[in-house]
C-alpha cells in the first residue's frame, strides 16, 4: 500500500483492481478500511523505512492498539493492529528497487515512472493528478503481482509462506537449521 501525505492505494489480493484515495482526506479513507478487516497482512514495498511510519502514527492517532513492533537500525520491520493485521514488508525480501525487481521477476503490471518530486503542494498535486494516478496504481498493481509470484514461489520450493518471516536472512536462517541433522551442544 504506497500512501504519502497527499494519496494511497491499495488492492486486497491478486485481482487488478485497485482503489486510490486522493486528496487531504485519503489517509482517513485507508485507516478506515483497515478498521473493517481482520487477520490481513499490508504489504508495502519499503514501508519499513517510511510508509510503516506513517501508518503507525494514522493507527495511533485512531486509537488503535499497537501491538508486536520490532524495529530495527531504525526501521519499523513489523507490528501487529487492529483485528489481527500485520504489516509486512517486500523489500526486506527482494532486496532491489521494486523497479528492478520487476523487471528481474518479468512483472506484467510494471510500475511506471514518475517524478515524486513535481509534488509540493496541494495545487500540483491537482495539477499533476492525472500523472500520479496511473503511477500509484502501478505501483500497488506491480507490488501486489511480485508478492504473490515471490510467495508463490518458495512456497512451492520449499512450502513456506514468506509472511511468516521478517526478512530474508529470518527466512534463511529457519531453513538452515532445518538443514541441521544434528545438535552439537557446545
Amino acid at each position: 500500500f504506497p500512501s504519502h501525505d497527499m494519496l494511497d492505494g491499495y488492492t486486497t489480493g491478486k485481482d487488478s483492481s485497485v482503489k486510490i484515495s486522493y486528496g487531504k482526506n485519503c489517509c482517513d479513507d485507508f485507516i478506515n478500511y483497515l478498521d473493517k478487516v481482520e487477520d490481513k497482512y499490508i504489504c508495502a514495498y519499503n514501508g519499513s523505512g517510511f510508509d510503516f511510519y506513517m501508518l503507525l502514527n494514522l493507527l495511533k492517532d485512531k486509537g488503535h492498539n499497537i501491538n508486536d513492533i520490532i524495529l530495527s537500525n531504525g526501521s519499523i520491520l513489523s507490528f501487529r493492529f487492529g483485528k489481527n493485521n500485520k504489516v509486512f514488508d517486500l523489500y526486506r525480501f527482494i532486496n532491489s528497487s521494486l523497479d528492478s525487481a520487476c523487471n528481474a521477476y518479468n512483472i506484467k503490471n510494471h510500475k511506471i515512472k514518475f517524478d515524486v518530486l513535481k509534488i509540493q503542494s496541494w495545487e500540483l498535486a491537482e495539477k499533476y493528478r492525472n500523472e500520479v494516478e496511473p503511477y500509484l496504481k502501478y505501483d500497488v498493481l506491480s507490488l501486489s503481482e511480485l508478492f504473490f509470484k515471490f510467495n508463490d514461489y518458495m512456497y512451492q520450493l520449499e512450502k513456506i509462506n514468506i509472511t511468516s518471516y521478517i526478512t530474508l536472512s529470518h527466512l534463511a536462517y529457519t531453513l538452515w537449521t532445518m538443514t541441521i541433522k544434528e545438535y552439537i551442544e557446545l
